[in-house]
């Protein structure tokens, strides 16, 4: 597959393959916590919730090991209280296939494994079908987690950031990026292209992505490489 075929295709299973080798531990938790937010109003239990937040953060050293596990053990407990919802008298919560799946897929989104990032998209759009929404919507969310990947991967060429860009006007489009990421502002990504337009960057793959709709998560890979984050 070329840089073409990348930027179009909408099968995850096809992509995912193509940068097994390339994609960090922390960029693959980071895919799979992305994949669980766009369907957060299917996430009706907090424990659920708080797994994907604990995530997010133990993605980027922010949550210790304590607290994946503590975040984990409750995200396994909501899922076992859902499952046993089906068969007992008296359910703790409401059982449904969809709630079943969701839960599944926010536990995997916290659990250490290597493709907890995948199997959390497809829980993730196997409970959008448990829903009753068709086989299209499903078709929809994989264009979506397709696009995430994009997002978060980057091109299948390598892309080169020229240390100069990064010095200069003080640092200002690293101090932006910084901000961005930190406040999950991606809708001022448009702000950083101008920034690395005034640093001296022209190439239209690192722009464009910036000036782009559509959504960026945390794991952006533009913002990721001016960060020097892996």
């Amino acid at each position: 597959m070329n840089d073409v075929a990348w930027r179009s295709c909408i099968r995850l299973f096809e992509m995912l393959p193509l940068v097994a080798t390339r994609i960090s531990d922390r960029k693959r938790r980071l895919f799979a916590v992305a994949c669980c937010r766009r369907l957060a109003h299917l996430l009706g239990d907090d424990r659920s919730r708080r797994a994907v937040e604990v995530a997010e953060r133990y993605a980027d050293g922010e949550a210790s090991e304590a607290e994946r596990l503590f975040a984990e053990n409750s995200a396994v407990e909501a899922h076992i209280d859902m499952r046993e919802s089906r068969f007992s008298a008296t359910p703790i919560v409401c059982w449904s296939r969809a709630g079943e799946l969701i839960t599944q897929s926010a536990l995997l989104a916290v659990s250490v494994g290597t493709f907890y990032a995948e199997d959390a998209a497809d829980y993730g759009r196997l409970a959008l079908a448990a829903g009753g929404v068709g086989w299209s919507r499903e078709q929809e969310e994989e264009i979506a987690q397709c696009r995430l990947l994009r997002d978060i991967v980057g091109p299948l060429a390598e892309v080169t950031v020229d240390p100069l860009w990064l010095a200069a006007n003080d640092r200002a489009a690293v101090q932006l990026a910084g901000w961005i990421y930190d406040r999950q502002a991606f809708g001022d990504l448009p702000f950083l292209a101008d920034a690395l337009e005034d640093a001296g960057c022209c190439d239209a793959r690192i722009l464009d992505h910036c000036r782009q709709g559509g959504e960026h998560v945390r794991g952006c890979w533009v913002v990721d490489r001016l960060l020097a984050k892996t």
